[in-house]
């Protein structure tokens, strides 16, 4: 009997032994992992991965955007944009506007984008305000649609970044004698075109 207890004592103070030094294992470096939690990377998101040409937006604000496209070296251009849509939610025409360069007879351009069954013979109208309209005529086509290139002079900017709305006016192939207005806000206009300005 004696010897028995002998032995059981001999076995727990073994395992018992070994038990405390499994736990020093797994404890220990739990310890050192938890005091060093602060040093931790959690990563930085990286931005996906663009084609050479793809647009992409940089910021937003109001009803304007600012669009660069995607090039080899990575000063991409920048422009301003807006898309402008029917009463159904139907995308029909976009405006992209951009500043120009000091001494130039334009302070500003823009790429006004409208549908290909536009009737070309009859120039786009935009109406600054119930006593200023100017008449632009289109560039060119292509599969998107069809192209007009605009130039805003100071008194055009001006009117642009103190108006709240400007219209423009484009004729169908196959209702001439109609216009179909498509109205574009200003909302947010001045601050992005600032913005963009002063990074060009």
């Amino acid at each position: 009997m004696d010897s028995d207890n002998k032995a059981i004592k001999t076995m727990w103070k073994f395992f018992g032994l070994n038990l405390l030094a499994l736990i020093l294992v797994f404890v220990m470096p739990s310890a050192s992992f938890a005091q060093e939690a602060s040093g931790l990377s959690l990563g930085k998101p990286l931005q996906p991965k663009r084609e050479i040409g793809q647009p992409y937006i940089v910021e937003r604000q109001d009803d304007w955007a600012i669009r660069c496209v995607t090039t080899e070296t990575g000063n991409d251009p920048c422009e301003m944009f807006q898309l402008l849509v029917r009463e159904e939610g139907n995308p029909i025409a976009e405006i992209s506007m951009f500043p120009l360069p000091p001494n130039e007879p334009a302070v500003a351009g823009a790429t006004i984008l409208v549908p290909l069954e536009t009737l070309l013979t009859a120039p786009l109208i935009i109406e600054y305000s119930d006593t200023k309209a100017k008449e632009y005529p289109y560039s060119y086509c292509n599969k998107s649609g069809c192209v007009v290139r605009v130039g805003f002079d100071q008194s055009d900017l001006d009117d642009l970044k103190q108006g709240r709305e400007i219209t423009m006016a484009i004729s169908h192939i196959l209702q001439p004698d109609q216009q179909l207005i498509l109205p574009v806000s200003l909302i947010g206009f001045t601050a992005m075109f600032n913005k963009l300005a002063s990074v060009q």
